[in-house]
């Protein structure tokens, strides 16, 4: 996952700093991820809006919750993100599509225990 960050960087210049968010949300402890968490939703859901980034951490977002990492909170940034009308310099419907698209990994999500 990291170099698919490193690639990432460029396309998200104006929310450079959305790869060591996500890093510090899937590595740092329950302080720091929530910390990371709180800016991320500034970065990807500000005011209910969202952006071309917020389409291209969707992927990641998931992956983090697949992986444990503040898996109640991560799922409801992704649900805010899916529901918003409030696109910003994105077709409409991009950011809903890219969540969507990580359904597969996210449904079984559902069945699992509650930590």
């Amino acid at each position: 996952m990291r170099g698919r960050l490193v690639l990432l960087q460029p396309r998200l210049r104006q929310r450079g700093d959305l790869p060591d968010l996500l890093r510090a949300l899937a590595d740092s402890g329950a302080g720091a991820a929530g910390e990371a968490l709180s800016e991320l939703y500034g970065s990807v859901l500000h005011q209910g809006t969202v952006y071309a980034a917020s389409a291209e951490v969707a992927p990641f977002l998931a992956r983090i919750a697949v992986a444990g990492h503040q898996v109640a909170d991560v799922l409801m940034l992704l649900g805010d993100m899916a529901g918003s009308e409030d696109e910003h310099g994105v077709t409409p419907g991009t950011v809903r599509a890219a969540v969507a698209g990580q359904l597969p990994l996210l449904l079984p999500l559902l069945d699992a225990a509650e930590p």
